[in-house]
């Protein structure tokens, strides 16, 4: 049996196939529209101030458990733990500050962009998160 494209056509319209992804998937929010100013406090204020904040006390930790007399495996694991906990909020800090903290969420972002936002804020934290919790 033979199917025309007109038969294919009306095929995938039928079964939802049709249903592709557009460039919005990439976005945390549709253009024109920014989140609740709740978000925008949350994410735009507070994050950034935890993330500098844990940045600065890991990487003192950091120092402390590189000291020499310091070294054992179970040092080690718990710098390997400050390490994924800073790229945990390093990751997210420059999305957290372009859309939330500048308010940048009010324009057409470049494809790109949002792809990047898309990996280093839900996808790099994730894991760097699972490594630390491991």
């Amino acid at each position: 049996m033979v199917i025309s494209p007109n038969e294919t056509s009306s095929i995938i319209e039928a079964s939802g196939i049709n249903s592709l992804r557009t460039n919005f998937d990439w976005y945390p929010f549709y253009p024109g529209k920014c989140p609740p100013s709740y978000y925008i406090i949350l994410q735009g204020i507070c994050a950034p101030l935890i993330i500098i904040i844990s940045t600065v006390l890991n990487s003192l930790i950091a120092v402390v458990l590189l000291q020499k007399h310091l070294r054992s495996a179970t040092n080690i694991l718990l710098l390997a733990i400050a390490l994924y906990d800073t790229l945990t909020g390093l990751f997210p800090f420059p999305a957290c500050i372009y859309v939330f903290t500048f308010k940048n969420c009010n324009d057409y972002w470049p494809y790109n962009y949002g792809w990047f936002h898309r990996v280093n804020y839900e996808v790099l934290p994730f894991i760097f998160h699972t490594c630390s919790i491991w």
